[in-house]
Formats: structure tokens, sequence, C-alpha cells
């Protein structure tokens, strides 16, 4: 038998991983400020590199499901942010707490 893997990495995988990552690094920061598992979230992002915007655009629905954000906003500014390096990206990410 064999098995024939295709290893190249599309566009569309580097966005899907660069999502995957962002709600990997959006659920640590929930649990570095002690919100509750349950808590829903506003999310402003900030970033200049089209990739990331692209990505996040793409996969918001999917972002803003897994870290319970009500919101998930691209923004120009946002003060008091996290800053985030994703492969290369710096974004900043703020989470605020909503009811």
């Amino acid at each position: 038998m064999v098995v024939v893997l295709d290893a190249q990495l599309t566009d569309a995988l580097r966005r899907e991983g660069f999502a995957r990552e962002l709600i990997n690094r959006i659920q640590h920061i929930r649990k570095d400020i002690d919100l509750d598992y349950a808590a829903r979230i506003q999310v402003p992002l900030h970033t200049k590199s089209q990739e990331p915007r692209t990505a996040i655009e793409e996969h918001n629905t999917h972002i803003a499901g897994e870290t319970l954000a009500i919101e998930l906003n691209l923004v120009e500014a946002s003060p008091g942010s996290t800053r985030l390096d994703l492969d290369g990206h710096v974004m900043g990410v703020t989470l605020e707490p909503r009811s």
C-alpha cells in the first residue's frame, strides 16, 4: 500500500492555521485574566498586516464561537491591548467582558 500526502501549505491552510492559533491565544488570555469559562466577551483586534486581517474576516464566525465572543472587530487601534506575534504578524487583542 502506498499513501501520498500533499504537504504543501496553501494560503487557505495558512489562514485556517492563523485562526486556530488566534483562538488558542484568546483562550489563554481569558484564563490569564481569570474570566469565567462561560463569560461572553467582545474582542477588538488591531493589526496592520493583510494576511491576518483576511484570516480573521474569513474565519470570524468560527473564532467568535470558539472564544464565546459576542463580537470580533478589526479596529484601527486597540489601547491597552495584549500584543501578540502570530507567525511574524504583530497584532493587539483586547478582551472586554460582556453580559
